[in-house]
């Protein structure tokens, strides 16, 4: 029987919230942005901009998804894009506020709330015999197009059915092989397999490739939830699965067919004992050994959250190397909001206010006396803006669409999270 969900490293991919920025506000070298859409699944959404402190103005949907603004004489914009346009029970709002010269060209991603794609079933026949799996082991495999990996137990390494759902056409699939829960045995991509309702292909899988090691550095002292993890993406950002799981030091498997474009991402987190301060790293390799280290937390107590449907962050001023940017995410029962504000844009200043853009965007606010989850992150990077990323981990809401990805990654932060109620008091974080 067939065991569909997620891959171990879930968990910690839920976590993931990532962007970077630079600063320099003072004559900007772009005068315009181009702002991009990726609307996967084709739920709709709405847009609004802003030029310096202007008003914001809505902006209609375009068949290319594709926005300019033209900033004039201001090096510093806001963006605003409101995913499920429409759509009363469940909205994501995104707004990003940052000067041209640190992000000239973003890029926001809508969460893929189900598939209106149309799937079919297909089945993978699979001779294991070469990769040393015995009974018991479990095969893992990602679904065609995208979307969660599917797994059974294995009973004949000669002869393992695995029937997969997902998007029909030419697709990319990687097969991992995994022994108690931890041990990568063996990793293959298999490619441009023609997947078509009710059909089945049979493949024998290579021996195992080597295996790479990961160094993780800077642990925060008292941060016993530790968790890292390797996964692999395909040069097309289709086709996925985990080959490597530990925790400051560990390995991970090479993927047998791996090809330039390809990329190996280390994604590793560790938490304080109640989960309200958290540090993460993710970084890219085409592969080898990886290292990363985490950023220092946020000192507890250090941040300020009105209790506001948009509330007011005081006290952004972290101090580890390579800042480029916050975030604010807000999630309640209908909606979920990330607000991404630039060290540029900020200044010197430490205090930012999310916008109430309910009334342009025609979405609906936290209700007075409703619960709201709120984190606030710092995120660093030694390179250059790259909003991507942010896709595992949308106030809540997680997808799995990897076409923003980018090819080189090399991002971290330090997140404060707690809750409050609207209409209550203010919150110290974490």
């Amino acid at each position: 029987m067939n065991k569909k969900g997620l891959v171990p490293l879930a968990s910690l991919m839920a976590l993931l919230v990532l962007v970077g920025c630079q600063e320099n506000v003072n004559r900007p070298p772009n005068q315009v942005v181009t702002l991009t859409v990726l609307d996967p699944r084709n739920a709709g959404y709405t847009v609004a901009y802003q030029v310096g402190n202007s008003s914001w103005t809505t902006l209609n949907p375009n068949a290319n998804n594709t926005y300019t603004i033209n900033l004039g004489g201001q090096g510093k914009y806001g963006v605003a894009v409101l995913c499920g346009a429409g759509n009363v029970e469940r909205s994501f709002l995104q707004v990003v506020h940052a000067t041209s010269s640190e992000l000239p060209n973003p890029v926001l991603s809508c969460p893929s709330w189900g598939n209106n794609q149309p799937e079919v079933l297909y089945t993978l026949n699979l001779d294991l015999t070469a990769t040393g799996a015995r009974t018991g082991d479990r095969v893992w495999v990602s679904a065609p197009g995208g979307g969660n990996m599917v797994s059974v137990s294995v009973s004949d390494p000669a002869r393992t059915a695995v029937q997969v759902q997902g998007v029909p056409g030419i697709q990319d699939m990687v097969v991992v092989i995994e022994r108690d829960h931890a041990t990568i045995l063996s990793a293959e991509i298999l490619r441009n397999i023609n997947v078509a309702d009710g059909g089945s292909s049979t493949h024998t899988l290579g021996a195992p490739l080597g295996t790479y090691g990961v160094t993780v550095n800077n642990l925060p002292s008292g941060f016993p939830h530790l968790l890292s993890g390797v996964f692999f993406l395909s040069r097309n950002n289709k086709a996925y699965g985990h080959v490597g799981v530990g925790g400051v030091s560990f390995s991970y498997r090479q993927v047998r067919g791996f090809a330039q474009g390809d990329r190996y991402y280390l994604l590793t987190s560790a938490s304080s004992p109640d989960f309200r301060s958290t540090v993460v790293h993710l970084k890219s390799s085409a592969g080898g050994d990886i290292s990363a280290s985490f950023p220092n937390p946020w000192i507890p107590g250090f941040l300020s959250v009105t209790s506001s449907p948009h509330p007011t962050v005081s006290g952004l001023n972290h101090t580890g190397i390579n800042l480029k940017a916050y975030m604010v995410n807000l999630t309640g029962d209908r909606l979920g909001l990330r607000a991404i504000v630039s060290k540029g844009w900020l200044g010197t200043g430490t205090i930012y206010g999310v916008p109430d853009l309910s009334g342009i965007l025609n979405y609906i606010p936290f209700a007075n006396g409703s619960e709201v989850s709120v984190s606030v992150g710092a995120i660093f990077s030694p390179g250059a803006l790259s909003l991507g990323e942010v896709g595992f981990f949308l106030g809540g809401v997680t997808f799995f669409d990897f076409s923003a990805f980018a090819a080189s990654a090399d991002i971290a932060f330090a997140v404060a999270a707690g809750n409050y109620t609207v209409g209550g008091g203010s919150v110290r974080l974490p």
